[in-house]
């Protein structure tokens, strides 16, 4: 019987930037080099913006992470914050990794006295719209997108 590890919740370092790249290069149509994509984790990192989570088990060992942006529109009131990206790597999926993530995420939200969370779900994505929708989130608006480059 597999035992639940213990996790732990930390702000993300520079040299984080593969675990990001890997799993948001799996959400692309079209990948990014890791040159290219070190650029840019650089900058948002150190952009006030921006929050990056790393979750690691009892060895240190990285089992996910998040992507978390402070924002706040003309249309919205109070600001929020929006879950950009969160991932939790194959081995850890069915030992609650996920659940402690996105707890942290809820717990980091109310300590920025932040009153709404926002994500973004793929249509396609049961699993994702599951996962969210049983942890109170609703459907708010539609979203079109359109590539143009």
């Amino acid at each position: 019987m597999n035992r639940v590890p213990h996790f732990n919740i930390r702000k993300a370092q520079l040299n984080d930037v593969m675990h990001f790249q890997d799993a948001i290069s799996m959400q692309l149509t079209k990948p990014w080099n890791m040159m290219e994509f070190d650029e840019f984790y650089k900058q948002k990192i150190k952009n006030k913006e921006y929050f990056f989570l790393i979750l690691e088990d009892e060895e240190k060992k990285v089992a996910g992470g998040a992507v978390l942006q402070y924002r706040q529109t003309f249309l919205d009131k109070f600001p929020f914050i929006e879950i950009q990206t969160l991932f939790v790597l194959p081995k850890y999926r069915k030992l609650h990794a996920a659940e402690f993530l996105y707890q942290a995420i809820e717990q980091f939200t109310i300590a920025k006295k932040v009153f709404k969370l926002h994500v973004s779900c793929y249509i396609n994505s049961t699993l994702n719209q599951n996962f969210y929708t049983k942890r109170g989130f609703k459907v708010n608006k539609k979203l079109y997108v359109k590539e143009v480059y």
